[in-house]
């Protein structure tokens, strides 16, 4: 199934952008900076941005537990002007696109990537469920095999801009934000400039969990592909190798970036 291109208006070049491959956490990480720029915000307000956001009525058990999960869409935001948006999340496009390759990047912006087997999993079962991949004619192993290109070319895409001097790219693991969340998280609102209460932070870690949303908002056991490794345990071993080997040289650089942004910021 080849990656949708989708449709969008042509973003501010200074917005901030929250940008990955599918099924690498974005909508996860999205809610979470969209939180914390929620901190202090009444009911009333609570109950506009849900209803702007999804187009109905306001349901406060849809939110992150107890808290506010706010959607990064930039259509949301240019209708609610009065509250500040968090960054734009315009679709999965890849880079070479056209219009990535005409937006600058002028805004602090997020490149969120995650291991190729992990995301291909999910990706798959994500297709499963929605209906647009048939499990009886498209296996796995195929899927995965056919949409590595795809994932090499977005992570490829944005080594580039890094390479060509987009210092306000910051780049970060799926995998180190599972692992840390309070640490990377608090990183990210600090390149975005946003500073938030510690209190507030950990009590949005603490409601976006895995553990926590699959017992309040996650019911489906699909999800379970969102964790670091399922693409070990659902990948035949051949075809795991040869997605590790044709993915961890472009993997690792970015890891490595990513590692020394963060100890910047630290620093």
């Amino acid at each position: 199934m080849p990656l949708p291109e989708g449709r969008m208006e042509m973003p501010d070049s200074a917005d901030p952008f929250l940008v990955s491959f599918p099924r690498s956490g974005s909508n996860w990480l999205g809610a979470m900076i969209s939180h914390c720029l929620a901190e202090g915000i009444d009911v009333e307000a609570r109950k506009e941005i849900y209803e702007a956001a999804y187009g109905q009525e306001y349901d406060p058990g849809a939110e992150l537990p107890g808290k506010m999960m706010l959607c990064p869409n930039i259509y949301i935001w240019d209708r609610l002007p009065k509250y500040k948006r968090p960054p734009v999340s315009p679709g999965h496009l890849v880079f070479r696109s056209h219009t990535w390759k005409s937006l600058r990047l002028e805004g602090p912006s997020i490149y969120l990537f995650r291991q190729a087997e992990d995301s291909l999993v999910s990706f798959y079962h994500f297709g499963v469920r929605t209906g647009d991949i048939d499990p009886e004619k498209l296996g796995m192993k195929a899927y995965a095999m056919g949409n590595l290109p795809w994932w090499k070319c977005h992570l490829l895409e944005a080594k580039r801009r890094h390479e060509e001097g987009v210092e306000n790219l910051k780049f970060v693991p799926y995998e180190e934000l599972c692992r840390d969340t309070p640490t990377w998280l608090e990183g990210i609102m600090k390149h975005l400039g946003i500073s938030v209460n510690s209190d507030f932070l950990e009590s949005t870690v603490h409601a976006a969990s895995l553990e926590t949303m699959m017992t309040r908002v996650l019911k489906n056991p699909w999800h379970l592909a969102g964790r670091p490794g399922q693409g070990e345990s659902l990948l035949d071993p051949e075809t795991l190798e040869v997605v590790r080997a044709d993915s961890r040289e472009v993997y690792e650089h970015l890891w490595e970036i990513a590692q020394t942004q963060q100890e910047r910021l630290r620093g």
